[in-house]
């Protein structure tokens, strides 16, 4: 009887193996829809999961410290995340291959989500040196080269589509840098970008996937506003290349986030019209209408999916409010389906490109 109940035991792990390693192969292959989230098991992990199978599991094997925040990079074969090895630990740069979870960490201080150049060579965060100041570091995990962009006080930073400039915001203002700095000895060297006459709403500003406009969001004595700004030629730091600002009005209190859908007919924005009530808005960017969708959300991370018709996020549990899980929303319809269950604390959602 009991090696019947272990042959058993047995065919079910193999079978469960097999799916899962048919999820992975299925994950190599850029027509399948594969996200990756950080999720509460023991200890806080990055989780890769196939929507259409609906099965995850964990991209590396360290099962010790915190993960989060993963972000493709743009051919969909590795993610960059943080992960602190103690709860009192400041956060360091993790670069993990998929799908095989291989990972390199790099021994620097992040305090935001890291962020991948277009072309997959390099990933941009804002970190802490050594000597304690804040700054914006750029590392090419292929050599492990990093490389001080600014010494400055910001929270994100932002690629360009093209991959030749970084903009940052810095108190009131929207700064730029020109990134041929990397390939030379010289210091990389910021410049007023796109001054903004109020205190900004949203840390981090958002390019249109043509490199046609950039856009950002501040706050105005009746609320926060959304801005878009057209963009004519390649040299930013030329005032005549920024065209006048487009603004819609919202009632937001606040904005969290902010997305460009891959098509780039619409801007995806998580906000707050009262304390602790954060809900999903889409704003068509050619009709200027702004959708919001009845979904209490948990944190603020989202993500589209490539064809922009579904967006992936952070859902509060409805009878637990004080979990969290992951749901994509179809965009066209509004329907909410859930990938996983509120039991735990699922967050960051990114889908894969």
């Amino acid at each position: 009887m009991l090696r019947l109940l272990v042959r058993v035991m047995m065919l079910f792990w193999l079978c469960g193996f097999s799916l899962l390693s048919a999820s992975i192969a299925l994950g190599q292959q850029k027509d399948s829809q594969v996200i990756a989230y950080s999720a509460w098991v023991n200890e806080r992990r990055i989780y890769v999961m196939d929507v259409e199978l609906n099965l995850q599991h964990p991209l590396t094997a360290v099962d010790e410290g915190t993960e989060r925040f993963p972000l493709w990079s743009p051919d969909g074969t590795r993610l960059a995340f943080q992960r602190a090895e103690s709860q009192y630990a400041l956060p360091t740069l993790v670069v993990a291959d998929f799908p095989t979870g291989k990972s390199v960490n790099f021994p620097y201080s992040m305090i935001s989500v890291p962020v991948w150049s277009p072309d997959g060579r390099w990933v941009a965060f804002s970190g802490y040196l050594d000597s304690g100041k804040n700054s914006i570091l750029v590392v090419e995990p292929d050599t492990g080269m990093m490389k001080v962009v600014a010494e400055v006080d910001t929270i994100e930073v932002s690629w360009s589509p093209d991959g030749n400039w970084l903009l940052f915001m810095n108190q009131e203002q929207v700064f730029s840098i020109k990134m041929d700095c990397l390939n030379t000895p010289d210091d990389c060297q910021p410049y007023l970008n796109i001054p903004v006459d109020v205190m900004m709403a949203s840390p981090k500003p958002g390019w249109s996937p043509d490199r046609k406009y950039v856009a950002v969001t501040g706050r105005g004595q009746s609320g926060v506003y959304l801005q878009i700004r057209a963009i004519y030629c390649g040299d930013l730091n030329d005032p005549t290349c920024l065209g006048d600002p487009v603004t819609f009005p919202t009632d937001y209190r606040r904005v969290f986030w902010l997305s460009w859908s891959p098509d780039g007919r619409s801007i995806a924005l998580v906000g707050e019209r009262s304390f602790d009530d954060i809900w999903l808005y889409i704003n068509d960017v050619d009709t200027q209408e702004i959708r919001t969708f009845d979904v209490m959300l948990y944190s603020q991370e989202l993500s589209w999916s490539p064809d922009s018709q579904q967006i992936v996020f952070t859902r509060q549990g409805e009878m637990m409010p004080l979990r969290s899980n992951i749901a994509i929303l179809d965009v066209q319809s509004g329907n909410i389906h859930d990938l996983t269950q509120p039991i735990n604390y699922d967050l960051d959602p990114v889908w894969r490109p």
